[in-house]
Formats: structure tokens, sequence, C-alpha cells
């Protein structure tokens, strides 16, 4: 595992997510990345539908930025998801999600490094350009590594 914030091995394209919700969507989502990180994945998955409770992660034009403090993560990490179909996800916009950055941080009591890596992706997916971007390669680990890891990795 790389020391990045992302890595191709935590980018998972055409995803299928049967039926298509989001509880499945998180569920897959925890049962593919947790392997990678060295992480339960039950842990992740508990911690990915506690804070939808809070609110929706779904943010607009096809994205959701599902994220969650993870008990035993050394580091930061984000993992991305693009999907085969699109997954319902009670969204901002009302849209479905086509594309997930997950984004998981230590868990801890003062974690500023969890808000500025929401923050830096919230910004960056307000972008016309970035958010096709990413649509239009979203079945391109590489090319998709290339475009959020320059936001995120260090």
């Amino acid at each position: 595992m790389s020391d990045q914030i992302l890595s191709l091995e935590t980018i998972f394209t055409n995803v299928l997510v049967q039926p298509a919700t989001k509880e499945n969507a998180l569920s897959t989502i925890a049962q593919k990345v947790a392997p990678a990180l060295g992480i339960s994945s039950d842990i992740l998955k508990q911690g990915l539908l506690q804070r939808e409770k809070e609110g929706t992660t779904g943010f607009t034009d096809g994205f959701a930025i599902p994220h969650t403090q993870v008990s035993g993560l050394a580091d930061a990490k984000i993992a991305v998801f693009t999907f085969n179909n699109s997954i319902q996800w009670e969204s901002l916009d009302g849209k479905d999600i086509e594309v997930a950055i997950v984004l998981m941080t230590p868990d801890g009591p003062s974690n500023k490094e969890h808000l500025k890596l929401l923050s830096q992706l919230s910004r960056k997916l307000m972008n016309p350009d970035f958010v096709q971007s990413i649509l239009n390669n979203k079945d391109n680990s590489t090319n998709l590594y290339n475009l959020i890891g320059q936001i995120v990795n260090k």
C-alpha cells in the first residue's frame, strides 16, 4: 500500500451494485476497499452508514463523497468507485450517483485532515470541467488516479 492518500489499488471502475441502492453501494464499497487498506469491512460499512444517517453524502452531477473516520486506520485514504449502474442516493440535486469518492480518515477527536480533504474535493466537484473530466474517464483507473490524485496526494 502506498503512503499516498489515493493509490491505484483503491480505484474501482465499472462496479455493479444490485439492487442499486445507497446501502448496497456502501456495503460493496466496504467489501472492496477494506482489504486493500487492512481494515475491517464491517467497521468501514458501519461508519459509512452511520454518516449517511446524519445527512446525505450525495453531492451533485452524479457524484457522492461518502466519508467516515475509521478505527485502526493509520493515515487518510481515498477510494474511487465508478458504477456500471446509477445508484439511488438522495443526492443534493436528486440525481442518481455514478461516481463515489470515498474519504476515510483515522478516528480521532481533532481530525482536521478529514475536513481539509472533504473541502478540497467538494470545491473541485463544483468545477464543471473537472466533473466532466471524471465522467469522461470513469472507465480508466489510471486517468482517474491522475485527475483526483493531483488534488489529494502530497
